[in-house]
C-alpha cells in the first residue's frame, strides 16, 4: 500500500483532516492511473459503500492461479451488495493469505465480526500487474497482485447473511487472535 498504510492507520486516530489529505493524494493518483489501470479497475476504486464491507467467502484455486473473494458491501442509503472480486493470475504471499483467512474465518456474520473493510487501494506494479491492497480495521492488510481483476456487484436485501463456520475453504491454518 503506497496510501493506505499501515503506518497511517495506526497514526492517523480520528483526524479528520489528515486522513482527507490522504484520500484526495489517492484520488489524484487513480486520475493519474487512467489508460494505465482498466477502466472497470479504477471504477472499482471508487465504488461507493466498499468501506465498512465484510468478507463472505474465499476461494483460491491455487493450481489455475484464481482467487476469488465475495464482500458483503453497501450502507442503507446506497443499498446492500456483493462485491464479487475474481483475480485472474493471482498471486499472494503466504502471510498475507494468513491474514485474509483470519479475517475471513472471524467473521461470524453481519453483526458478529473482528474486522471489517476500512480501505482498499488499486496500483499497478513495476511489471505491469494490478496490485489490490485491502487494509481491514484493527490494521490486518493484505495484497493481491494479479493479471486481471473482474468484478460483479450483486444487489442484496440488507447487510445480514448466512452464519458460517469456515469463510475460506481450503485456506491456511488460522489461530483466533483477538485484535
Amino acid at each position: 500500500m503506497k496510501y493506505f498504510t499501515l503506518h497511517w492507520y495506526h497514526t492517523v486516530d480520528d483526524n479528520f483532516d489528515r486522513q482527507e489529505a490522504i484520500y484526495q493524494q489517492y484520488l489524484r493518483h487513480l486520475d493519474e492511473m487512467q489508460g494505465i489501470l482498466p477502466t472497470d479497475v479504477l471504477a472499482l476504486a471508487r465504488l461507493k459503500g466498499v468501506e465498512d464491507a465484510l468478507v463472505v467467502k474465499v476461494r483460491h484455486d491455487r493450481t489455475r492461479r484464481v482467487l476469488s473473494l465475495t464482500l458483503r458491501a453497501g450502507y442503507i442509503g446506497i443499498g446492500y451488495y456483493d462485491l464479487v472480486l475474481t483475480y485472474q493470475g493471482a498471486e499472494i504471499t503466504p502471510e498475507d493469505e494468513q491474514t485474509l483467512a483470519l479475517v475471513a474465518r472471524t467473521t461470524r456474520g453481519a453483526w458478529r465480526h473482528e474486522s471489517d473493510l476500512a480501505f482498499h487501494e488499486l496500483n499497478r506494479t513495476d511489471d505491469g500487474r494490478i496490485e489490490h491492497s485491502i487494509l481491514f480495521h484493527y490494521g490486518r492488510a493484505f495484497t493481491i497482485r494479479c493479471d486481471a481483476l473482474d468484478w460483479v456487484r450483486l444487489p442484496r436485501p440488507g447487510r445480514s447473511f448466512p452464519r458460517s463456520f469456515d469463510r475460506f475453504v481450503g485456506g491456511p491454518v488460522t489461530q483466533h487472535r483477538s485484535p
